[in-house]
């Protein structure tokens, strides 16, 4: 697996890459992600997070992904 926790290598995630688990830097610990006014310009947004989800998944068989934002 690849495992990123900062904006910076998960901006440089991209199509092609397989089994990676992303956290955002922010919630290491057990932290709650903020709502879009408390955010950093480092925070990673759910759409962001939901965004590259569908980007790294999309292929020609198909993927599942759930997204939670609450």
């Amino acid at each position: 697996y690849t495992y990123v926790n900062s904006r910076a290598q998960f901006d440089k995630l991209k199509a092609g890459d397989e089994k990676v688990y992303a956290v955002a830097e922010r919630l290491i610990g057990g932290a709650a992600m903020p709502y879009a006014i408390d955010a950093g310009k480092d925070d990673i947004s759910l759409a962001e997070f939901t965004r590259k989800g569908i980007e790294l998944l999309d292929n020609e068989n198909g993927f599942f992904m759930m997204v939670e934002g609450g």
